[in-house]
């Protein structure tokens, strides 16, 4: 972690300076066409790959502490591929009808032609097919634990769309062309890394050879990723569609100036979750091998633990990110504007989806995926539910993007609570402070001084008593900070 942790935060530093050169790039116009490719790979990766890139971070311990880590990595990599290009395929076969839902009302008038649209879908279900099995790559490393490779592969694979859009949308400021500089730096670093990888299972292995326990053939891999893949991809597709539902009524109801205006927005507050995205399978993978072992009451500790730290930090790194938002509209480029509540209701979004970790760590080790699918599905149909009410046909776009960011945040606040009802249902034996901490994503709802304020207070009473760490927490954080300027010099 300690290579792994700063190439992380440059990757992000990278990502979000890329969204602000792109609003100096990109017209709004433009930017809400790229924002549609995003809302198109985005649903779509998941479902290419079935889910495969959550059943690898689930067994490729299991598989690893028998002896099997080669065998399942080989068995996967083909098999995952053949079936990602498939249904690639087909759906490039439906981009007409996917181009026609993702159009304008008649009212707005179409902004994107239909030619137009349609090459956005279609490029869309290229990176989709690459980002599928770019994360499926990924899982494999994290669930390995080789950070520092994974860190360099993230870090590179930024760097190279981040020039690559910047230098081909300054020759050709379109949407198009930042999605066809996406797919060549997915591309590129896809075949990179599995290369490494590749490379790095066939050398010799940490574990030895034990055989599995459960008598198992070794032709079960790929069948076992399926069985569990297929059901925890419903999971990410109900976050994606849910978390775009907003993406769509904008764009239906306003058009593209509208939701590129909104666009940069989304993706300036995306980062709090896809730290998540890079933390919990990290923890995941040293849990897992506790568990897989034997060792359940330290797994659960450390995942306890784990959990309460990270919501703190991202939670704090919200509440920070909404107080400097008014700074963010000086940063963006002519044409594009911040307002603080949709920015709030983006925050609330995504925090709450990163607190949704716990529960989607312990149905994958209770090896109950439907449990996570349950979770998230009911905060998107909240989602919908609350977007159709709150971003209205004809009504004011301002408003109408205020009340889809809402939207979304009290969606996803909804989907907190089902993950919290579920962990005690499970008897999971989650500390009392990882309920308070899940839902703490409502105190954005609050004027900004106010939340502000009440955040402070939480983390008092998480420094100065046991409540919400531990003594045993608050002091491995307490050594963790004296080491750090020791580890530095």
């Amino acid at each position: 972690m300690a290579v792994y942790g700063p190439l992380a935060a440059a990757d992000k530093a990278v990502t979000l300076a890329r969204v602000v050169l792109l609003t100096w790039v990109l017209s709004p116009a433009q930017f809400g066409a790229w924002g549609l490719g995003v809302m198109v790979f985005s649903v779509l990766a998941p479902v290419l790959v079935l889910g495969a890139d959550e059943a690898v971070g689930r067994y490729l311990s299991y598989y690893q502490v028998r002896g099997r880590l080669r065998e399942m990595f080989d068995r996967t990599s083909g098999g995952v591929a053949v079936v990602a290009v498939v249904l690639a395929g087909a759906a490039a076969l439906c981009s007409g009808p996917i181009a026609r839902a993702l159009g304008t009302v008649p009212r707005v008038g179409a902004d994107v032609p239909a030619a137009g649209m349609r090459a956005i879908v279609l490029l869309g279900v290229l990176n989709a097919l690459l980002m599928g099995l770019f994360h499926v790559l990924q899982g494999c490393l994290r669930a390995m634990r080789t950070l520092r490779l994974l860190g360099v592969l993230n870090l590179g694979y930024t760097l190279a769309f981040t020039t690559l859009a910047l230098g081909w949308g300054a020759l050709r400021p379109t949407g198009r062309t930042v999605l066809w500089a996406h797919a060549a730096a997915l591309a590129a670093f896809l075949a990179v890394g599995w290369l490494a990888a590749r490379r790095l299972v066939a050398g010799p292995q940490d574990w030895p050879a034990e055989g599995s326990p459960d008598g198992g053939p070794a032709g079960g891999v790929m069948g076992k990723l399926i069985r569990f893949g297929s059901v925890a991809m419903l999971a990410g597709l109900a976050w994606q569609g849910g978390g775009h539902v907003t993406t769509w009524f904008i764009h239906r109801y306003h058009g593209s100036d509208v939701l590129g205006v909104y666009m940069p927005l989304r993706q300036i507050c995306q980062p709090i979750w896809i730290l998540s995205t890079i933390i919990w399978p990290v923890v995941f993978a040293y849990v897992a091998v506790r568990w897989e072992s034997g060792r359940r009451d330290g797994a659960l500790g450390l995942l306890n633990g784990a959990y309460k730290l990270t919501v703190l930090g991202l939670m704090t790194l919200s509440v920070l990110v909404l107080a400097a938002a008014p700074l963010w509209g000086r940063a963006l480029g002519g044409g594009y504007r911040v307002d603080v509540p949709v920015v709030a209701g983006l925050l609330m979004f995504f925090q709450c989806s990163a607190n949704l970790g716990m529960a989607a760590m312990a149905a994958k080790l209770n090896e109950r995926p439907v449990a996570a699918v349950i979770i998230v599905a009911a905060g998107a149909a909240a989602n919908v539910l609350l977007a159709a009410a709150w971003v209205p046909a004809g009504g004011d776009a301002a408003a109408g993007v205020a009340g889809g960011a809402r939207a979304a945040g009290v969606g996803m606040l909804l989907a907190c609570a089902a993950g919290s009802a579920y962990l005690a249902a499970s008897r999971f034996r989650a500390h009392p402070a990882v309920y308070v901490l899940s839902v703490s994503p409502a105190l954005l709802l609050l004027p900004v001084p106010l939340a502000a304020g009440a955040w402070a207070a939480v983390l008092a009473v998480a420094a100065l008593t046991p409540w919400v760490l531990t003594a045993r927490e608050r002091q491995a954080v307490r050594e963790s900070l004296r080491r750090a300027p020791s580890a530095d010099s």
